[in-house]
C-alpha cells in the first residue's frame, strides 16, 4: 500500500527492469494495447535467476485516474514476473546431452561407413 501511485524506481530495485517498464509505457502511447515479453537476468541472494517478464499497457483511465481518462494511449503498465530459472537450466541440460550423444555416435558411425 505504501508504494501505490509511486514511481517504479521506488518499488523496483532493478534499474534495467524499470527502464523496460518505462519504455513499454512510452511505446503504449502510440500502440495502446502494447504487450512485451522478455527474459531478464536477475541476481538475487548471490544467485543468478532468469525471469520471464510480461508487460501489458493499461488503457488510459483504467487505473482510476480521471486525468488519464481524457488522454489516449497507455495509462499504466501491468508487469508480471515469473522465475523460469529451472526451465532454462533443464533446456540447457537437454541440449548439452543431445550434443554429447550426437558427438559420441558420430565417430563410430564414421568408422562403420
Amino acid at each position: 500500500a505504501d508504494l501505490l501511485r509511486r514511481p517504479a524506481e521506488e518499488a523496483i530495485p532493478d534499474p534495467s527492469l524499470v527502464r523496460m517498464i518505462r519504455d513499454t509505457r512510452e511505446g503504449g502511447r502510440s500502440v495502446p494495447r502494447l504487450r512485451r515479453r522478455v527474459q531478464h537476468h536477475v541476481a538475487r541472494g548471490g544467485e543468478a535467476h532468469v525471469v520471464d517478464v510480461t508487460m501489458q499497457c493499461l488503457p488510459a483511465g483504467a487505473a482510476g485516474d480521471d486525468d488519464d481518462a481524457t488522454r489516449p494511449g497507455c495509462g499504466g503498465v501491468v508487469t508480471v514476473l515469473r522465475d523460469v530459472t529451472r526451465e532454462v537450466e533443464s533446456a540447457e541440460r537437454r541440449s548439452d546431452f543431445v550434443a554429447s550423444v550426437s558427438h559420441e555416435l558420430r565417430t563410430p558411425l564414421s568408422s562403420i561407413k
